[in-house]
């Protein structure tokens, strides 16, 4: 395998773990972003996730499929991974039934709070959007997540960068061959080989004009800033979340 290939290869495996940030990233406000939560598996930070009712949070299942509402819990209300703010128990994990943990392919996962939070400052909803919705290519849009370090360790700061969408067709030839984009994808970066980008947080919260259009799934990591990161169409998947929630804030 040549040394270009194996780079690749170890950049997908890395942040397919840990997810994808971007350059010009900035400290985050919690009352500006009340959706954005910490979803925490024995007490530590696993990954991010938005809040959606005062009873739900959505995130991507490849973070909570492994060992459903066990040891999990949600902390609200904070920029600081791990600590501050409030936090609550999840008393139930659903997962998409057509989640593959290969391929990524419908990424996305519902916590069931074990009580209702009382909505506050930094405590509030994320507007969902219509199954209709669209959103342009180059359109720019906030990421909040936390930035992870080379061992895995989030750092302490919410993080918050503006990053444009990416038309599908050019974001699938920027691709692995091997790797497939649903139309319930959707793609944004910066397509510039200059840019330094590094790994923040699965299930980071893509919000366009106050609406929730995409959750982190998988990028391709710091040697190839030219790949956009791959997303969790929200649209996609309102009429399943509505199924499992019986409400939906639009």
């Amino acid at each position: 395998m040549s040394n270009s290939l194996s780079e690749l290869v170890l950049s997908i495996i890395a942040v397919l773990f840990y997810g994808i940030a971007f350059a010009n990233s900035e400290s985050a406000d919690i009352s500006e972003y009340p959706y954005h939560v910490s979803v925490e598996y024995n007490n530590s930070h696993s990954c991010s996730g938005a809040l959606i009712t005062e009873l739900w949070v959505v995130t991507v299942a490849s973070c909570v499929h492994r060992n459903g509402a066990t040891n999990l819990t949600v902390r609200f209300a904070t920029t600081i991974a791990s600590t501050g703010g409030e936090q609550l128990e999840v008393r139930s994990v659903i997962v998409h039934p057509d989640f593959d943990s290969i391929s990524y392919d419908y990424d996305i996962a519902l916590l069931k709070l074990r009580v209702p939070l009382q909505f506050g400052d930094g405590k509030l909803p994320i507007v969902l959007p219509s199954s209709e919705y669209e959103i342009a290519d180059e359109t720019a849009a906030n990421v909040t997540g936390w930035i992870i370090d080379t061992q895995g360790n989030p750092a302490s700061q919410l993080t918050v960068v503006s990053t444009p969408t990416v038309n599908q067709t050019v974001c699938k030839s920027s691709l692995p061959a091997f790797k497939d984009l649903l139309d319930s994808m959707l793609c944004a970066g910066h397509m510039n080989a200059d840019a330094e980008v590094c790994q923040v947080d699965l299930g980071a919260p893509l919000v366009h004009e106050e609406i929730l259009v995409g959750i982190l799934s998988y990028g391709l990591g710091c040697t190839v800033p030219t790949f956009p990161a791959v997303y969790t169409r929200i649209d996609s998947f309102v009429t399943w979340i509505f199924d499992h929630t019986g409400t939906i804030i639009y």
